[in-house]
């Protein structure tokens, strides 16, 4: 005899015999969801870190997500989201300078 318990088929399931054993429909957690949140969140990281090890994997992944957006909105959100980053490059440049040489945001020193 085996050290498992029998599980039962289908055809006796359906014509209602007795179980002589335990069967697959109790809904016990198994495998990684049985864990603790911290368990499951350490899992997934994991699981990310694996991922992102793949560089042409993330980078699909960033091509697929950048179509998405350009379909969604249009290549003038893209150009405008462009624009706001020069100018904050622009002011960030300017206040580098600009604490070099003496003058803060306030003015002459």
């Amino acid at each position: 005899m085996s050290k498992f318990p029998r599980l039962m088929t289908t055809a006796e399931q359906l014509s209602g015999k007795q179980n002589p054993g335990p069967t697959m429909t109790k809904n016990k957690p198994r495998g990684a969801s049985a864990g603790t949140p911290e368990q499951r969140l350490a899992f997934a990281r994991m699981g990310g870190l694996t991922v992102s090890r793949d560089k042409n994997h993330m980078a699909t992944i960033g091509h697929k997500g950048g179509k998405a957006l350009l379909a969604k909105y249009g290549p003038e959100h893209f150009r405008e989201l462009s624009r706001k980053a020069q100018a904050k490059r622009k002011l960030a440049r300017e206040d580098e300078h600009g604490s070099e040489v003496g003058l803060g945001a306030g003015g002459a020193v």
